[in-house]
């Protein structure tokens, strides 16, 4: 961590941890301070004085959209904003010109996010692959041996929710690049708590809502689309904010925003946003690299814990196949005996398909890992 991140410690950008001692930030995190703060001043200025300052605020929409491209290494003309992950694999999934007998590849343990947009094309008769998980890993091998001639699209989570496997974004990247086949990442188990660079993962769209690592609200988040395949991409769900002009009320002409901002259709969230960009500028101030450093070294502490205690470890600890996420079990107590007993102790985690899911953040330390391991029977 940064020596700034240490002085202040968790409790300067997380209230939070008054109060519980928070590993789910792969299910739904506490917002920040900043975040807090920042949406509160807004909505009293609108209640005050409605959008007579929009000029200030819609500049802090503009701050939000460069943040967004710093944290992928990419252009703010690149990132449209969206009310969640779903929301921005449905713009890919539907404005792709697939054709009956295409093939889009995905895995068998994504959520269900990543599934049900490209499921859906299978009325047009566009097939959806699902490769096997093997004790929750999905070899690249596997994932190469799924592709054929009909394969138009590679679809990912960056992180399985359900296991903490993390995919080799930019061999994959390089694959799909090499045989021109379009590669989508679901990022929102990633964004925010792992290094994550676009374009030298090749990654041509990816969507990721902001209520987990990134520490900001529901119902906003962020789509990435490459400037190389926008014009591959057709928003299906337009409004008056889609063309070029949008304030021409009357000149209906329909000739689409030349960036990723024709994907939003109409008014934007604009108290999510801000909270969102709030978020990510504490996160991009400490550093990615050295959030990611943090978290895979208490990750790293709870699972040597773990196994010396004689728990399962479900999540891979091979290298470049680590996550925030870890998910433990044990013969001797369910998943949901373990995740009530250290709620008791104010100590939040999920429950996912019989394991115990704990995912820890920059705030968190290594003493309160110890102190999940201490309350574990």
């Amino acid at each position: 961590m940064t020596q700034q991140a240490k002085r202040q410690g968790c409790r300067g950008f997380m209230e939070i941890a008054d109060n519980w001692v928070f590993f789910n930030h792969a299910g739904v995190s506490p917002l920040t301070k900043r975040a807090r703060d920042l949406m509160k001043e807004f909505l009293d200025d609108v209640c005050a004085h409605s959008m007579a300052n929009r000029k200030k605020w819609y500049g802090e929409i503009r701050k939000g959209r460069q943040l967004a491209a710093d944290m992928l290494h990419c252009s703010p003309e690149e990132i449209a904003f969206m009310k969640n992950t779903s929301e921005g694999v449905s713009m890919i999934a539907n404005g792709l010109s697939l054709s009956r007998g295409d093939s889009v590849v995905t895995t068998d343990i994504e959520y269900p996010a990543n599934i049900y947009p490209w499921m859906r094309l299978s009325k047009s008769g566009v097939n959806l692959k699902l490769v096997a998980n093997k004790d929750g890993r999905i070899p690249f091998e596997d994932v190469a041996a799924a592709i054929d001639k009909s394969t138009r699209v590679i679809a990912l989570s960056s992180v399985e929710f359900s296991t903490g496997f993390r995919h080799d974004l930019k061999r994959i990247g390089e694959f799909c690049r090499e045989r021109g086949i379009f590669f989508f990442v679901d990022g929102i188990q990633s964004v925010g708590a792992l290094e994550l660079d676009v374009k030298e993962c090749r990654i041509c769209a990816l969507s990721a809502g902001c209520q987990k690592w990134l520490l900001g609200p529901e119902g906003v988040g962020i789509l990435f689309v490459d400037e190389s395949v926008l014009d591959r991409v057709e928003p299906t769900v337009v409004g008056a904010t889609t063309v070029e002009n949008p304030e021409e009320y009357l000149d209906y002409r329909y000739v689409t925003k030349k960036n990723a901002a024709k994907f939003e259709c109409g008014a934007l969230n604009v108290v999510g946003i801000l909270g969102m960009a709030a978020s990510m500028e504490i996160l991009l101030e400490i550093g990615i690299p050295n959030i990611e450093r943090h978290i895979l070294q208490l990750t790293d502490h709870l699972c040597e814990g773990l196994l010396k205690r004689g728990y399962e470890v479900y999540s891979s600890r091979r290298e470049g196949e680590k996550s925030g996420i870890v998910l433990l079990s044990s013969e001797r107590h369910s998943a949901e005996e373990h995740h009530r007993r250290l709620l008791e102790k104010n100590i939040v985690t999920s429950v996912r398909y019989g394991r115990v899911r704990v995912s820890p953040h920059f705030h968190n330390t290594p003493d309160q890992i110890d102190l999940l391991l201490q309350t574990l029977p």
